[in-house]
This record gives C-alpha cells, sequence and structure tokens, in this order.
C-alpha cells in the first residue's frame, strides 16, 4: 500500500515532534538526576558535619564533667586533711600475717 506524500510529511512531522519532546523530558529527566544527586550529596555532607559536631561537643561535656568531678575529689580530699589533726601522737603497728607458708 503506498501512501501519499501528505501522509508521509505528516508521519515525519509527527516523528519530529515525539523525538523533540522526548530529547526534552530525557534532559528534564537527566538534569533532575544530577540536582537530586547534589542534594543527596550536600544533605550527606551536612549530616557528616553535624555528627562531627556532636561529637565535639559530647568530647567536650565528658572533658568538662571529668574536670568537675577532678575538682569535687580535690576539695573533698582537702575537707579530709583539715579534719585530721597533726599532732605527734601517731601510733605505728607491726602487723604480722595470719597464716604464713
Amino acid at each position: 500500500k503506498w501512501r501519499s506524500q501528505q501522509q508521509d510529511q505528516l508521519l515525519q512531522r509527527s516523528c519530529k515532534r515525539i523525538e523533540t519532546e522526548w530529547n526534552a523530558a530525557c534532559k528534564t529527566t537527566l538534569i533532575g538526576m544530577r540536582l537530586l544527586n547534589r542534594t543527596r550529596k550536600k544533605n550527606a555532607e551536612k549530616d557528616q558535619t553535624a555528627k562531627k559536631q556532636k561529637g565535639d561537643e559530647l568530647e567536650k561535656e565528658n572533658a568538662e564533667k571529668q574536670k568537675l568531678e577532678e575538682q569535687r575529689e580535690a576539695e573533698e580530699l582537702k575537707r579530709n586533711l583539715k579534719i585530721v589533726p597533726e599532732d605527734e601522737d601517731d601510733v605505728f603497728v607491726n602487723v604480722a600475717p595470719l597464716s604464713s607458708k
């Protein structure tokens, strides 16, 4: 069956339009995928930065807690040393083991 020249032209225009729309859709999809990948990468970087900051904050907080605990212990030792009188009445005891081999 032979097609007319008008039918051929119509078919060519339709194919060209479909091809143009297809290429535009592919380009849009490619741009969208690139944008999505960039967004994912930025989000991953933000997550890493946030995790590092959180880790740094926890490390700093732990160091501060440790320092406070050491200060409390030092203050308690000072108080205990003040309670013990410094006199010459110290008694020394020799201790022998309860059993020997």
